[in-house]
């Protein structure tokens, strides 16, 4: 598929109405993706960055604070961040506080939806968490980098 990464080249890289076309520094196509796929990626990359955001609550700090405060955040939060810029896949399924109320719902609606609600849900977690200390692992080999592009800078800029 995609030789190296540091081959691609942003500049060239394109979208037409119904895809994306991700060109190399040379000019040559690797690859191209349906534009509905790309949207799908860019959304939920969006949600993972929303909810970093928040957790963090670094708007509220003098920017010369955010990134030593970024800095200070646990370490799958930051390998989180360094995945998002560096285009690494993110882990799906996170059973977060929306799936925890759907769950409680069904179990006071009955037991039966509700067990198996949680029945579907648990394994999600368990694979999500798996996924998440990959992301980390990768993180820690690659030396513990900031993340360096726009994505970053959202989080410590004003």
């Amino acid at each position: 598929m995609i030789q190296s990464i540091a081959e691609v080249s942003a500049h060239l890289s394109h979208a037409s109405s119904s895809s994306y076309a991700l060109m190399a520094a040379d000019g040559r196509l690797l690859v191209r993706f349906p534009l509905a796929r790309v949207k799908q990626w860019a959304k939920r990359r969006e949600r993972v960055l929303a909810r970093l955001e928040r957790r963090q609550r670094l708007a509220r700090l003098p920017v010369d604070n955010r990134r030593a405060d970024f800095r200070s955040q646990p370490d799958r939060t930051r390998a989180l961040a360094w995945s998002i810029s560096t285009g690494q896949p993110i882990p799906p399924g996170r059973f977060g506080p929306t799936q925890a109320l759907v769950a409680l719902l069904l179990l006071l609606l009955g037991l039966v939806p509700g067990v198996i609600y949680l029945a579907w849900a648990w394994p999600r977690q368990a694979a999500y968490q798996q996924a998440l200390r990959q992301v980390e692992r990768r993180w820690l080999a690659a030396g513990m980098p900031d993340p360096q592009d726009s994505a970053f800078q959202r989080l410590v800029s004003p």
